[in-house]
């Protein structure tokens, strides 16, 4: 009776998810993480907020 030698594994040597092509900010607009959104929402506030500080100094001033 012959034996029958184990074939080795193959493994990939690339990885299996291809990088999202394009610049960093078209990724941030395109992207669907529950995270990154919330952190968007945040600094958005937040930035509204301080324009909204800022008119109403300027209302104050006059």
């Amino acid at each position: 009776m012959t034996t029958v030698a184990p074939k080795p594994i193959v493994t990939r040597p690339w990885p299996v998810h291809q990088p999202v092509k394009g610049s960093a900010f078209t990724r941030l607009l395109r992207t669907t993480d529950a995270k990154q959104i919330g952190l968007m929402y945040l600094v958005t506030s937040f930035v509204w907020f301080m324009i909204g500080g800022a008119l109403a100094l300027a209302m104050r001033a006059e």
